[in-house]
């Protein structure tokens, strides 16, 4: 792919990250911007004009705002903190009351929510309050 289109794919994808405004989105907007880094690291300089120069600076400055603010996000780990303990509870009732299929559908939601919070400090404690989980189904 020609530098000139590289940098085009990343105006495009800045944009959409710069879309991604919810608490859910913070791991796509991530997943994204490492792409966005990706594709600006490729990007022959040499072969740009002078103002396809300006557009990359200005999407390389744009992602690494939003990289600052996505990372930087604890609100959203605080948010699906609340979120999750929430669920892990309402699924322990579940096991409670022996409803094995939906507390176990609903154990293997929040797994797949919780593989994309990652960067959360609380990772760890939700990994293990859903492998206690599944161990009690």
């Amino acid at each position: 792919m020609a530098s000139p289109t590289k940098l085009l794919k990343a105006m495009d994808m800045i944009k959409m990250v710069e879309s991604l405004q919810t608490v859910e989105m913070g791991h796509s907007a991530n997943s994204e911007l490492n792409k966005i880094h990706a594709i600006l690291t490729n990007i022959e300089l040499e072969s740009l004009s002078e103002y396809q120069l300006e557009i990359f600076e200005n999407v390389s400055d744009r992602a690494e705002k939003l990289q600052k603010k996505t990372i930087t996000s604890t609100s959203s780990c605080d948010y699906f903190n609340k979120i999750a303990n929430k669920e892990i509870t309402k699924i322990q009732n579940l096991i409670t009351n022996k409803k094995v299929y939906k507390s176990s559908m609903k154990a293997r939601l929040l797994g797949q929510q919780v593989k994309d919070k990652k960067y959360c400090p609380q990772y760890t404690e939700w990994t293990a309050s859903i492998i206690k989980l599944f161990k009690n189904v």
